[in-house]
């Protein structure tokens, strides 16, 4: 039964099966891509097969937008309140998950940096504003596209290295890591030297554009959320055709990009 609670929060059983279905998808293709590369499988560069570079490369960023489709659908059972009450939920989940992805860091050793729940919490509260505010769709969209653009352009003035932002594996020595008999502590070591070099840039180069930052992943949520506004409008046949279009074009990626291990 629907009601709401003294905070002003509407509860309803209603879900959306479709998102539960895409983010339970993009759990498992990314524990898919970790347990391989600890097989020995090299799931990041297998040449003949780009389908799997494709599933398990974009599932990380599936997660984001579905989680955006999450934000819009958490605003749109609460539009009727105009308190302060779903922000400040919304808000304190944000600030818990971010509180309780400090465990995550320690065991990767990246306590500094933006990792995956800091990520989601960032980009779903920064997503939740616009949507709470009802801002146009072709607002969001909009931010949506220069935040990928300044990410983006900060990617490519700054080679990927060890100096400049991001901790980069060549595609020659990860492919040597997946041999019998590597010295996958040697690997570690550098993990944790390139990590020390990354926390000498500036902080808030660190939370906008380093790993799980929060320019990029937050476009990924942002669009996930326009993708349901305009889903069963007059808009949607253009989203298949945009989805069509990418995933042909995104075949010819591993074929004609020269790719970097980054993480």
């Amino acid at each position: 039964m629907a009601g709401a609670d003294d905070g002003g929060i509407m509860t309803t059983p209603e879900r959306d099966r479709d998102i539960d279905f895409g983010r339970g998808l993009a759990c498992l293709l990314m524990a898919a891509g970790h347990i391989g590369f600890h097989l020995g499988i090299p799931v990041h560069r297998p040449p003949s097969w780009p389908w799997i570079v494709i599933s398990v490369e974009t599932s990380v960023a599936l997660f984001f937008m579905a989680s955006g489709m999450n934000v819009l659908h958490f605003v749109r059972r609460n539009e009727g309140k105009r308190g302060w009450g779903p922000t400040r939920t919304f808000a304190t989940t944000a600030v818990a998950l971010a509180i309780f992805g400090l465990a995550y860091n320690v065991n990767r050793q990246s306590l500094g940096f933006m990792d995956l729940f800091q990520g989601i919490a960032a980009a779903t509260f920064l997503t939740y504003i616009p949507f709470r505010r009802n801002w146009p769709t072709w607002s969001i969209l909009t931010i949506a596209l220069l935040l990928f653009g300044v990410s983006f352009g900060h990617t490519i003035v700054n080679t990927p290295s060890a100096t400049t932002g991001h901790i980069v594996i060549s595609a020659e020595e990860f492919t040597k890591s997946m041999r019998p008999g590597y010295p996958h502590g040697d690997l570690m070591a550098r993990y944790l030297t390139l990590l020390a070099d990354l926390r000498a840039l500036p902080w808030w180069e660190r939370v906008l554009f380093i790993h799980f930052s929060v320019l990029p992943w937050t476009a990924y949520a942002l669009i996930g959320g326009v993708i349901v506004r305009l889903s069963r409008t007059r808009y949607e046949a253009v989203l298949w055709m945009i989805f069509a279009g990418s995933l042909a074009l995104s075949f010819l990626f591993p074929q004609i990009v020269e790719r970097h291990m980054v993480d």
